[in-house]
């Protein structure tokens, strides 16, 4: 698909970007990642007149700490949280929540200022910053001022920013002796949107919890501060039983509607376990528990990312889907995630040689692929795939 015809400007410096989208106004659309931008404009489901690319404003892109807080540039990649060696030292809920966005393509594009702005809530990032309360810095024509992450989302792909505002950083208060944090999620498939996800962060004073984050993604209208289960575990000890407590609340607090990735109850028996989860381990890593990896990743290098996926799937499930070991050069490869064929059916059938993926002696190379995601569910991909199901039942 071919997105309408636009307008393209690349501002070298923040005021030139604030003064083109206070020029262009509700005919401008902000680009940064383009993870979810452009998808929407080749889909005709978005089509500015006039695109505003931030990605030449090199002063947005940092990660460091400063007056009592970890600040963030709006255009920091993903990929750079995932390898920020001070993420993972004393933020470990950022850094499981950059690892499991998309897949390395997508994290090596995307931003968190982009995440967040786009007010979806199958994103990740968001749940993660209401848990650990956060301020983002918006900068528009008449200056700076600071918006609390508790307001900031304000309904589906709707923010507290105004028309000619745009995200330039992310406040995160340092975090006090003896807090942790984790971010657990279920998805479908690597790189997919969240059936439900949980963040939680946690602080101890001796084994009783003094403060306490919970927030849930993908199961409500806007990400969810799970207020009551906060409150549930708040000035209690951190033991199982106020642990399952607080995880079946927050499984109440939940508002899932049913679609393809899962019924309402399981949505909701998700976040039940998925909370208990999340917890446990922010508790666990303060009283010198072992930390697990909420999505099976061993450690990987810090950098850009190929793709893999070997971080993000258990060694028996690597071996189950690729069996390296037991290709032969030149031997086509079928079903093999980015290897560029297509589904069966979406071309009458017929794969193209020149798109397959060709396996080679102990590994797999793929064919190039689009640093896209689609869409997720409630839109266009999900409801094609229920009305197509739908005539299928009435046919018989």
């Amino acid at each position: 698909m071919i997105p309408a015809s636009f307008e393209y400007s690349s501002p070298k410096t923040l005021s030139e970007a604030i003064s083109l989208l206070k020029q262009y106004g509700s005919d401008a659309k902000i680009l940064a990642g383009g993870q979810s931008l452009i998808p929407l404009m080749k889909l005709r489901m978005a089509a500015p007149k006039h695109v505003i690319d931030l990605n030449g404003i090199t002063d947005l892109s940092y990660i460091r700490e400063s007056d009592g807080h970890l600040t963030i540039g709006a255009m920091t990649r993903e990929s750079e949280l995932d390898a920020s060696e001070l993420i993972r030292k004393k933020y470990p809920i950022i850094a499981d929540t950059a690892s499991v966005i998309g897949d390395p393509l997508v994290r090596n594009r995307a931003t968190v200022g982009g995440n967040l702005a786009h007010a979806d809530p199958a994103n990740d990032h968001p749940a993660t910053m209401l848990a650990l309360e956060i301020e983002v810095v918006a900068a528009g024509p008449k200056g700076k001022r600071t918006i609390p992450i508790s307001g900031f989302f304000t309904g589906l792909f709707t923010t507290a920013l105004a028309a000619d505002e745009i995200l330039t950083e992310i406040r995160v208060p340092i975090p006090p002796a003896r807090s942790g944090g984790a971010y657990f999620k279920v998805e479908r498939k690597v790189g997919d949107f969240a059936a439900a996800a949980v963040a939680a962060q946690v602080t101890l004073d001796g084994n009783t919890c003094k403060k306490v984050g919970i927030a849930l993604t993908n199961v409500g209208m806007t990400p969810i501060r799970a207020a009551r289960a906060e409150k549930a575990l708040l000035g209690k000890p951190a033991d199982e039983k106020n642990i399952q407590e607080a995880a079946r609340i927050a499984s109440e607090e939940a508002e899932p509607t049913e679609d393809l990735r899962g019924s309402v109850e399981y949505k909701r028996s998700l976040v039940r376990v998925l909370t208990a989860r999340a917890l446990r381990q922010a508790i666990a890593s303060k009283k010198g528990g072992r930390r697990a990896a909420p999505s099976a990743r061993p450690f990987h290098p810090r950098g850009p990312q190929n793709d893999g996926h070997a971080h993000r799937m258990r060694h028996h499930d690597l071996r189950r889907v690729h069996r390296s070991a037991r290709r032969t050069a030149d031997q086509v490869v079928y079903g093999v995630r980015g290897s560029g064929q297509r589904p069966s059916g979406h071309d009458g059938g017929r794969t193209g040689e020149g798109r397959q993926a060709r396996s080679h002696p102990g590994r797999i190379f793929s064919a190039a692929r689009t640093a896209m995601r689609l869409l997720h569910a409630r839109h266009v991909d999900d409801r094609l795939r229920a009305a197509e199901e739908k005539r299928f039942a009435e046919r018989g």
